[in-house]
């Protein structure tokens, strides 16, 4: 009967450890689908923001085309700078303002 005690008092103790070793696997797993979880969510948002600001860049180059035109500068000179060309004559309507 004393080998008896011996045996089950093992088994108690190795039993124990792997429940232990069981239970630091299944919270080591359950961690790392979190974290793969997180970091899923991580890259839907860092590529939602790559795709905004690859619109933003588009948009600032058809600005830079615009902006670049001659066209485009010589009408900002003329409507908001109020410049004119050399040697060019300017007409005022006097009446305009009293209507």
């Amino acid at each position: 009967m004393n080998k008896r005690k011996k045996f089950i008092g093992q088994y108690i103790v190795v039993g124990m450890f792997l429940c232990l070793v069981g239970i630091s696997l299944i919270g080591g797993v359950a961690t790392q689908i979190i974290k793969s979880a997180k970091y899923k969510n991580d890259i839907i948002c860092l590529k939602n923001e790559i795709k905004n600001t690859e619109k933003e860049i588009k948009s600032l180059k058809e600005a830079k085309k615009k902006i670049d035109n001659d066209k485009y500068i010589e009408e900002i000179a003329r409507k908001k700078l109020k410049m004119v060309k050399p040697n060019e004559i300017i007409y005022l309507d006097i009446n305009r303002g009293s209507n």
